[in-house]
């Protein structure tokens, strides 16, 4: 990753695949995948389209204990033909866990 992207994002994104659940206060959740993280971030891949701005909870299932956060969808990439969409998501309510897998995976990568 080059120095100017660091800058921009203010942390380098890690690669996580880990099965996930997202949705909004009130809602359903669907099924997805996360994608990578960042101290501040997490993105998902997932079928169901989630504006951006919109307000959402992420269940993240990593290595059998679940992680619940908060974020606001920041930007969304659809996939042309597959009706998969990539959603940047960040985390209003950090999470020491969140954090220490950050760091964790920043060690060994």
């Amino acid at each position: 990753m080059q120095l100017s992207q660091i800058e921009r994002r203010g942390s380098l994104r890690i690669r996580l695949q880990e099965r996930a659940q997202i949705g909004q206060p009130g809602k359903d959740y669907h099924n997805a995948i996360s994608y990578d993280i960042s101290e501040s971030g997490i993105s998902v891949k997932s079928y169901n389209y989630i504006p951006e701005k919109t307000q959402v909870n992420i269940i993240l299932d990593h290595k059998g204990q679940s992680l619940n956060l908060e974020g606001e969808v920041i930007w969304v990439s659809g996939k042309s033909g597959s009706n998969q969409y990539k959603i940047g998501i960040k985390i209003t309510n950090p999470s020491g866990e969140l954090t220490n897998i950050y760091n964790y995976l920043l060690r060994i990568d």
